[in-house]
């Protein structure tokens, strides 16, 4: 469809003068001395995309499926967080969906917060390991299960946050528990790889060491 200038600032409920800047501009396409709507339109639309990944590093860019989205929509916090009961093959599928899916942690409080979010998940008190029972300097992290009154894991070496995680992907995902009757979207998406963007940040934060003073 072809319009004067008048008819597509009345289209746009805009003045004439805006529609002449955007000419200008090149936001609008001409044929001879009309505009063609349907291609400014299509021109519009593409700028708007362009300018809503102008500040994602696309590197890192996080894409949902449509398959994970209802996994992990964290709008929905109480979705993310309500019990619900899964059969072995059906958390093991939904943790397989969400590699390279869910977004891996960024900070050290993210990376926490996904090993509490797996810890609930699996029914499991997550109790810290503290050097001369300091809790400012915690060295690894035990779980307890109430239930059989045990503690079922424990890891102390200097990558503990990483083993936690890869040990409960690995009970997850090879069925080693078998049915879960209070497993959460949550606990589930966080045993997705990769676990962190980076490893070394996020270490370096948590032993409180910041670019200025890396050598």
């Amino acid at each position: 469809m072809l319009m004067s200038k008048a008819a597509y600032a009345k289209h746009r409920g805009v003045s004439r003068q805006t529609v002449y800047d955007w000419i200008a501009k090149g936001d609008i396409v001409m044929s001879g001395t009309k505009i063609d709507v349907e291609a400014t339109e299509r021109q519009r639309q593409g700028g708007e995309k362009r300018a809503m990944y102008d500040d994602i590093d696309m590197e890192r860019k996080i894409i949902i499926s449509p398959r994970a989205s209802v996994i992990t929509d964290e709008s929905e916090d109480d979705a993310l967080y309500t019990p619900f009961k899964a059969t072995a093959e059906k958390a093991a599928e939904m943790v397989l969906i969400l590699d390279d899916l869910y977004p891996p942690a960024e900070t050290y409080a993210e990376l926490q917060m996904r090993i509490h979010d797996a810890s609930e998940a699996l029914g499991l008190e997550l109790r810290l390991i503290a050097a001369d029972g300091n809790e400012e300097y915690v060295t690894g992290l035990e779980f307890y299960d109430a239930e059989q009154d045990y503690i079922a894991c424990r890891f102390d070496s200097p990558f503990y946050e990483l083993e936690t995680l890869t040990f409960f992907r690995w009970l997850i995902t090879k069925k080693q528990l078998g049915d879960l009757d209070n497993v959460t979207k949550a606990g589930l998406a966080a045993l997705a790889e990769p676990f962190v963007y980076d490893v070394k940040a996020i270490y370096d934060e948590r032993a409180g060491i910041s670019d200025d003073e890396e050598p």
